[in-house]
């Protein structure tokens, strides 16, 4: 019961501090946070123009591929159409809203994927 009471005392003593900032210093806060996400969504936009990919950064999230890439390691992507797949690369794809990641290990299939998905 005493954590209760210490955290709602903890509440008013913020709601307190907060009356006393002023509707200026409120604005002032809520504009310099809606800076912030505005630049982090155009880096986002600007990055998947640079890339051409839907998703530029993405975080690998199974331990699959653990000879070289671990699990929440952060991988860097583009999608580069000029030239064809290569073995030893990494194919990141989608299905159905759910990002799949794997190496290529064989010719066969670089030259394959790459006739079919040429544009």
């Amino acid at each position: 019961m005493e954590y209760i009471t210490s955290e709602i005392d903890s509440f008013k003593e913020k709601w307190r501090m907060f009356r006393k900032m002023g509707v200026r210093k409120v604005l002032h806060q809520l504009l310099g946070l809606a800076m912030i996400l505005c630049s982090a969504l155009m880096i986002w936009n600007g990055l998947k123009v640079l890339t051409h990919c839907e998703s530029p950064i993405v975080v690998v999230l199974s331990g699959s591929m653990e000879t070289c890439i671990y699990r929440g390691d952060i991988l860097f992507l583009h999608n580069d159409h000029t030239k064809p797949f290569e073995v030893g690369e990494i194919v990141v794809y989608k299905i159905k809203e759910r990002t799949f990641q794997s190496f290529i290990e064989s010719s066969k299939f670089a030259t394959t994927q790459h006739e079919e998905n040429c544009f």
